[in-house]
């Protein structure tokens, strides 16, 4: 009885397995190939929920990230940022994401790279040039992504504080004033801002520098 029991699940597994398997490769074709829209948006949301993410799904999605549709692009992201951040191709995808003309896609993007740990070091500059999106949620998706790495966003900050955009460099200082004391070697960048032709980042430089002290004075360090 407890053979039979055992062969019957074994035989369960074989089946959910093969059929996932099935399903996998079904939808990466109807990405791949099919002309109906609606069929390649239901693939490619069925692969960015699949339990099994492997690198025969990369290449499908890789393209799907270029669609003409925004939703396919949003959710091949989706799911493209669900595996392994080293596979060739994942983090530069996502970092394309970040700059891609839909908001709902560059909001995917951001809160893919808010997830990743450690965010991968290719990307950040590209990361840090995304505080100034024209939309104030993905800044804030940003920002805090940057707050959680703490000294490992550092030097693509420092770097942005000497972008031509003074929207930009006030960003930038203003983020590393929120990262605290792990943003110490930024002060020397943060000082000569303090003579910017802008005075919005003037004061965005003065604020950062005394919350970066006092963080350092409160750590005791």
């Amino acid at each position: 009885m407890m053979i039979r029991q055992l062969t019957c699940v074994a035989a369960i597994g074989l089946f959910i397995l093969i059929t996932g398997c099935s399903s996998t490769s079904h939808n990466i074709s109807l990405l791949n190939k099919s002309s109906d829209l609606e069929q390649r948006r239901n693939a490619v949301f069925q692969l960015s929920i699949s339990k099994q993410l492997d690198k025969e799904m990369l290449p499908a999605l890789i393209s799907a990230s270029k669609d003409e549709d925004a939703y396919i692009r949003e959710f091949a992201i989706k799911a493209i940022g669900r595996m392994d951040p080293h596979w060739e191709g994942v983090s530069t995808t996502i970092k394309n994401g970040l700059r891609d003309s839909d908001i709902s896609v560059r909001r995917t993007a951001a809160a893919i790279f808010s997830t990743m740990h450690p965010v991968p070091t290719e990307v950040l500059l590209t990361l840090a040039e995304t505080l100034c999106d024209t939309d104030s949620l993905l800044r804030s998706y940003v920002k805090s992504t940057f707050i959680d790495l703490g000294p490992i966003g550092v030097n693509a900050l420092v770097h942005t504080c000497k972008h031509p955009n003074d929207s930009l460099r006030c960003r930038a200082a203003s983020t590393l004033g929120n990262i605290g004391c792990e943003a110490k070697r930024a002060l020397p960048v943060l000082n000569e801002m303090l003579n910017d032709e802008s005075e919005r980042v003037r004061a965005a430089a003065r604020q950062s520098i005394s919350r970066i002290q006092y963080s350092y004075f409160c750590s005791g360090q």
